[in-house]
């Protein structure tokens, strides 16, 4: 990681009124508190499972706190989010978004990512 400075609250996504008005935070007080627990190397998954149950947040707001919070974290991590998407007796569409420098080791992570994602499917 090696970037130690307070996550931003980031553009776009729900505004900081409204995630007040939702969950009693701001965002700033969402992404300060996911620091200190040190979410920043966690997937996103697990930052939106915490914020459930650890912090009592609705579903669909701790998704719209972890998006933002990975949004505003930038370059502190590279990102690698893999979507499928099946519909019975059609094709599977699978979806691949890096951020990150596309240097050989990335690839390689991509790559490594991928396949496990492809192992998985029926």
């Amino acid at each position: 990681m090696g970037d130690d400075a307070p996550v931003r609250a980031a553009a776009g996504g729900a505004s900081d009124d409204t995630t007040l008005e939702a969950t009693g935070r701001r965002s700033a007080d969402w992404y300060g508190m996911l620091d200190a627990a040190g979410a920043r190397d966690w997937p996103h998954k697990q930052i939106a499972g915490h914020l459930v149950a650890a912090h009592g947040v609705d579903g669909w707001w701790a998704q719209s706190i972890t998006v933002g919070y990975e949004q505003a974290a930038g370059g502190a991590r590279e990102r690698l989010l893999l979507s499928v998407r099946p519909a019975a007796g059609k094709p599977a569409t699978v979806s691949l978004t890096w951020s990150g420098m596309a240097d050989d080791h990335a690839l390689s992570t991509v790559k490594g990512r991928l396949a496990k994602l492809l192992d998985t499917l029926p």
